[in-house]
């Protein structure tokens, strides 16, 4: 593509006692204007070159961020067998990600927020793909903990994850306006919620996933949400969100979405709702008290999120 990229090695120590003592690793180097540096100790040369257990314990510094890895590799020589812990922590998960695509030649910046990461778990390899177990994720003030297996030799990618959270407020996932951005000219105001903007459902058919998740304290665009469970799965394209149900304004709303070929239904029951609470939650005042119980079951179809709404 015509870049030009630049590494400079400052530093390189590898050093060992003997070929069956551990190697000692040390290196200094400079990629694109970013310092890469990496110490620690891997297996033996027996154990390389008679491709048996490889243990690795190695700490990278780069880009704002330091990765810790702990492990073994069964059979080094064709990487498999891999059984890796790793711990990564960064102070601007943002910057990280600029500086990344700055390093690697690409234009632009991150999309994501300004905030603190730590990730840790730890990664094998499993027939197909790969898992990782035992994942620990704070970004910001959010936290989300479980396990995630990835398999890739199917017709397409498959994911499935038990996850679950303490606290988790969108805030902490969405991207940092940039200084002097401004909200993007929609055209007229026609005074409907929802946009009539077509959609597409294709990346619905990218991937197949079953996902469940359990959260304490779930909080979007500012609303509380207490003791979400939810349970999803996408196969062949249609997306189905089965037993759902959270704790909102002193009551509970549990249902059922599916979604497939443009078209959605939808069955909820709403119990014991609160709306003068929610509504001072949302605004602060407290003009109306009472409770309301509602059911609702719709089907839509449509090419776009009003249409189908």
């Amino acid at each position: 593509n015509g870049q030009t990229h630049k590494f400079t090695l400052t530093n390189l120590d590898l050093s060992t006692d003997g070929i069956d003592t551990p190697l000692s690793l040390a290196m200094e180097a400079i990629y694109n204007n970013e310092n890469i540096s990496v110490e620690g100790e891997m297996g033996s040369v027996a154990a390389l070159s008679s491709d048996g257990m490889f243990p690795v314990k190695l700490e990278i510094s780069s880009l704002g961020a330091r990765v810790q890895l702990n492990g073994t590799v069964k059979k080094p020589r064709s990487a498999s067998g891999v059984n890796i812990g790793f711990d990564v922590t960064g102070d601007d998960m943002a910057a990280i990600a600029s500086r990344g695509m700055a390093m690697a030649g690409v234009d632009g910046s991150a999309s994501l927020p300004e905030k603190s990461i730590a990730l840790k778990g730890a990664l094998r390899d499993v027939d197909g793909g790969f898992a990782i177990d035992g994942l620990g994720m704070k970004i910001g003030d959010s936290d989300l903990a479980g396990n995630i297996s990835f398999n890739l030799a199917g017709i397409r990618p498959s994911v499935i994850a038990d996850l679950s959270s303490n606290h988790f407020d969108s805030v902490d996932i969405q991207p940092t306006p940039s200084q002097g951005n401004t909200t993007p000219d929609t055209g007229p105001d026609d005074g409907r919620v929802f946009p009539d903007d077509p959609i597409s459902l294709d990346g619905l058919n990218s991937v197949d996933a079953s996902v469940k998740f359990s959260g304490k304290d779930v909080v979007t665009n500012g609303v509380t949400l207490g003791n979400v469970d939810a349970d999803l799965t996408l196969k062949n394209g249609a997306l189905n969100v089965r037993s759902f149900g959270f704790d909102f304004g002193g009551g509970r709303i549990e249902g059922d979405v599916q979604l497939s070929d443009a078209k959605l239904a939808i069955a909820a029951d709403a119990r014991k709702i609160d709306y003068g609470r929610i509504l001072k939650e949302m605004t602060g005042e407290e003009a109306l008290s009472g409770m309301m119980d509602v059911s609702i079951t719709a089907k839509r179809a449509g090419n776009s999120v009003r249409s189908i709404m």
